[in-house]
């Protein structure tokens, strides 16, 4: 055989494997592909059976700042307490305020009183600060003042009231901004009876609605856990069962189920 006819054959041999392995890098390319695609689709399907809230403004913009993962650590703020009622203050602002509360040290109770009576919240500051700081602010504000649950659930894998939807009151509005996730208490935690959650549109969209859960419910750790009722669970448990939207297991209540007001009060706390 001459040098020639080897070179030829050697040639050939490496277009052979140069084409075997495009082929094999198309196959696993396009298995990807399809895994990609069955996540997505799957993904998607939870999220329009969750908590989804549409079009909102606050999930049309974007939490001026980082990514949790870049986020830098928390300034500790001194401690902020609204024990008394804010006049209602539905509106928009320019982007999240500074951080108030005093994560690392202090207790934060939310008194939710609404037209069935009244709900105390633990705040979760140490696991969700952002969210905590967010929610104390606006309440402090009187943000929540006088705005209803807009909506009602009822089915096996999803049972919550949500609300919070000061400007537009039917799920689609916001206070003109988000802020990141904060997903290791969900994480570790699920949604069980009595947690308090921020509900959103997508990833780092959260900015005032939040939704309590009736009973244990089946979402992916995609929400803010931010809180837990200490007390008037009976209370929710009524707004939720005359609220419930009958044959759809999702929308609007059928009765006014209103937040009349939320004060915070704090106590020392210990970080664990």
């Amino acid at each position: 055989m001459s040098k020639a006819d080897k070179r030829q054959r050697q040639k050939a041999r490496r277009a052979a494997a140069e084409a075997a392995r495009r082929r094999a890098e198309l196959r696993q390319r396009r298995v990807r592909a399809g895994v990609i695609l069955a996540a997505a689709l799957v993904g998607i399907a939870v999220l329009l059976s969750v908590v989804f809230l549409g079009s909102g403004k606050s999930s049309d913009k974007k939490a001026d700042g980082p990514t949790p993962s870049e986020s830098p650590p928390l300034p500790v703020g001194e401690g902020i307490s609204c024990a008394s009622p804010a006049p209602p203050n539905p509106k928009e602002y320019p982007g999240i305020g500074p951080m108030k509360i005093a994560w690392d040290s202090r207790e934060y109770v939310a008194t939710m009183t609404t037209n069935y009576g009244p709900i105390e919240i633990e705040l979760f500051a140490q696991d969700a600060p952002m969210a905590v700081n967010n929610f104390v602010s606006l309440a402090c504000d009187g943000y929540y003042n006088n705005t209803k649950f807009h909506r009602v659930t009822n089915s096996p894998q999803l049972s919550v009231i949500q609300g919070g939807d000061a400007t537009a009151g039917d799920g689609t509005g916001g206070p003109g901004y988000s802020i990141p996730d904060e997903l290791s208490r969900a994480k570790q935690d699920g949604y069980k009876r009595g947690a308090v959650a921020m509900a959103n549109s997508g990833p780092n969209t959260s900015g005032s609605q939040f939704f309590i859960v009736v009973k244990d419910s089946v979402l992916p750790p995609n929400y803010t856990l931010f809180g837990k009722v200490v007390s008037g669970m009976d209370i929710v448990d009524k707004m939720h069962s005359e609220g419930d939207p009958g044959g759809s297991q999702d929308g609007p209540p059928r009765k006014p189920l209103t937040i009349e007001s939320v004060t915070i009060s704090e106590r020392p706390g210990t970080k664990p």
